[in-house]
C-alpha cells in the first residue's frame, strides 16, 4: 500500500494528531539528518491524519521550504539551539495545540504532562567515537542525548546497529525501540542506463562522498592508495563533502596527491554523475549509524564499504558491496584490486528490498508512530 492509500484509510478512523517538530536541522541544506527530515516531512505533509508544525529559533534554509506551518522563534535567535529546545519548545508546542513533540536529531525537551515525545537516534558518536567530535558538540551531546533518549515516550533508531548501541550504552530495553530505516531518492533513469556500461579495468577513479573528518576514515582510504596503485597505477580518487574542525592534515594529504581531486559542493545530479562514472563508490568509515550515501550509490556504481556492523546490515538488502578492512592498507588494497578486476556491475537492491528504502515508506512508519503516541 502506498502512502496515499494508507492515509485515505487512516483518515476515516483516526483523529488528527498535531506534531510539533524540532526543525533546527533544516537551517542547513545537505545530506544526512537534514535530508532525512526534509524528505520525511515532505511525505508526511500529505497525511490528513497529521498536522505538522515546524519550530526553530532561526530561519530555515530556503531550499528546505515545505507546505507545512512553520514558526520561527526569532526572539530567541541568539540562544544556542539546544538551550532553546530545552527552554522553549514545549511552550511553543502547547500553544500550537500539539499532541506530540518530535526530536528528529537526538534530543527532546523535558517531559510535559500535555505532550508525548518521539526521538530519532541516528548514531551514538559521542559515546563510541567521542574524540571525532569538536569539544563543544561533545559536551552538549554528553549532557543531553542520553537523558533525552531515556525520557522520550517513543524511541526510533535508524538501524538495528544503532538500536543495539542504544540498548548496550544507554540501557533501554530493545522492545521499546522502533527501527525505521532511512530512504533514498531513486537514481535518475538516464544515469542508471549509462551506469550499466562496462567500466575500464585499467584506470578511472574511486568516488568518496561524505564529510572529511576522523570518523569517516578518509585517512584509511589514503593509506591504501600506494599499494593499490602498484596494481592499478592510473587509479584516481574523487572526494567531496564538508570539511570538519580536524581535517587539516587529511586535506593536506589530499592536496599533495596529484591523483586525488577534492571536489567542491555538488548538486544531487552532479553526485549521481560522479557515481555513474566511478570504478566504484567507496565508504571507509570507522563508524556510522546508518550510511545514507551507500543507498544513493545503488544502481549507479559498485560499492566498496568498510566492514562495520551497519554496512553489513544494509548489505542484507543490497547486492554488489565489497567489504574491506581499512585497518590493514595492504590487505585493503588487495581486496579492492581484486574486486575492481572482476569489473563488477553497479550495486542493486535485492528483490523486494527497494520499497523498504523509499521515503514514502519512512513517512508511513513515522505516521504510525505519531498515531500511537
Amino acid at each position: 500500500m502506498n502512502l496515499a492509500s494508507h492515509v485515505r484509510t487512516a483518515a476515516a478512523s483516526a483523529p488528527v494528531r498535531t506534531v510539533a517538530v524540532d526543525a533546527r536541522t533544516l537551517e542547513q541544506k545537505g545530506k544526512g539528518v537534514p535530508r532525512f527530515l526534509f524528505e520525511t516531512l515532505r511525505e508526511l505533509a500529505a497525511d490528513p491524519t497529521l498536522k505538522l508544525v515546524l519550530f526553530s529559533n532561526r530561519p530555515l534554509h530556503p531550499d528546505n521550504a515545505l507546505p507545512v506551518e512553520t514558526v520561527i522563534d526569532a526572539a530567541w535567535g541568539k540562544v544556542p539551539g539546544t538551550a532553546w529546545v530545552m527552554a522553549r519548545l514545549n511552550q511553543l508546542a502547547v500553544r500550537a495545540g500539539a499532541d506530540v513533540v518530535w526530536g528528529p536529531a537526538h534530543i527532546v525537551p523535558p517531559r510535559h504532562k500535555r505532550l508525548r515525545s518521539v526521538i530519532t537516534v541516528h548514531d551514538l558518536v559521542y559515546r563510541i567515537m567521542p574524540r571525532s567530535m569538536g569539544r563543544w558538540n561533545r559536551l552538549v551531546s554528553e549532557l543531553l542525548i542520553s537523558r533525552s533518549i531515556r525520557r522520550a515516550d517513543y524511541v526510533v533508531a535508524d538501524s538495528e546497529a544503532t538500536k543495539s548501541d542504544v540498548v548496550s550504552l544507554i540501557g533501554l530495553d530493545a522492545g521499546g525501540i522502533e527501527t525505521i530505516y532511512l530512504g533514498t531518492r531513486m537514481a535518475p533513469p538516464d544515469l542508471v542506463a549509462q551506469s550499466a556500461a562496462p567500466r575500464d579495468a585499467t584506470d578511472g577513479y574511486l568516488f568518496a562522498l561524505g564529510s572529511i573528518e576522523p570518523r569517516k576514515n578518509i585517512e584509511g582510504l589514503l593509506d591504501c592508495l600506494a599499494p593499490l596503485r602498484l596494481r592499478i597505477p592510473a587509479l584516481a580518487v574523487h572526494l567531496t563533502g564538508a570539511h570538519s574542525w580536524s581535517a587539516a592534515d587529511t586535506l593536506a594529504r589530499i592536496r599533495d596527491d596529484a591523483a586525488c581531486r577534492l571536489l567542491g559542493f555538488l548538486s544531487d545530479r552532479q553526485i549521481a554523475e560522479q557515481l555513474t562514472g566511478a570504478r566504484a563508490f567507496v565508504m571507509p568509515s570507522h563508524y556510522e549509524g546508518f550510511g545514507l550515501p551507500l543507498l544513493e550509490a545503488v544502481d549507479l556504481a559498485p560499492i566498496i564499504a568498510a566492514d562495520i556492523p551497519v554496512f553489513r546490515e544494509l548489505g542484507q538488502y543490497i547486492d554488489g558491496i565489497c567489504f574491506v578492512d581499512f585497518g590493514s592498507p595492504n590487505q585493503a588494497a588487495a581486496t579492492i584490486a581484486a574486486f575492481l578486476a572482476s569489473t563488477p556491475p553497479p550495486a542493486r537492491f535485492k528483490p523486494g528490498a527497494e520499497d523498504m528504502f523509499r521515503w514514502s515508506t519512512v513517512a508511513r512508519r513515522y505516521a504510525d508512530v505519531f498515531s500511537a503516541a
